[in-house]
């Protein structure tokens, strides 16, 4: 098996295992999917059965209009071949602040207007303190939060 290490212009480089596209680091800010990616994202290419994959970088988050928020330096977000973001997932945990609500990085997953996660840390919820942990459920469209687990 054989690794080719190729850069396109000055944007990214990135190795092939015998296929066009498979993994790139930017050298430079780039604009996919609707987002503004800076330099040293890891971008790992989707499939028809497994989302993009875009690493953040340890010193930048990148704002995400579908959220109305940035997600945190360090996070993985999944895409879908059609660019909806599917989930924001990262082993440390890192607060991601969605409608007001802060939520874990570890869980966040978004399916169509819905966004689940736990809460990062308590939160009142319908004049109750929820613990961090809690699983909650936010409607993107109304505004509605709701307790579903925990």
């Amino acid at each position: 098996m054989q690794v080719h290490t190729r850069s396109i212009g000055s944007a990214v480089s990135y190795s092939t295992w015998r296929e066009p596209f498979h993994r790139c680091t930017l050298a430079i800010e780039h604009e996919l999917f609707g987002l503004k990616l800076p330099c040293a994202t890891t971008i790992s290419r989707g499939t028809e059965y497994r989302p993009w994959s875009l690493l953040l970088p340890a010193n930048a988050g990148v704002y995400i209009p579908a959220l109305a928020t940035t997600a945190p330096p360090g996070v993985t977000l999944s895409i879908a071949n059609d660019g909806r973001l599917v989930s924001i997932g990262s082993g440390h945990g890192q607060t991601i602040v969605v409608r007001g609500v802060p939520l874990s990085s570890k869980t966040l997953k978004l399916q169509g207007e819905i966004v689940a996660s736990e809460l990062a840390g308590p939160f009142a919820i319908a004049g109750e303190t929820r613990p961090a942990g809690t699983v909650v459920a936010i409607n993107l469209t109304t505004g509605n939060l709701a307790v579903t687990g925990k």
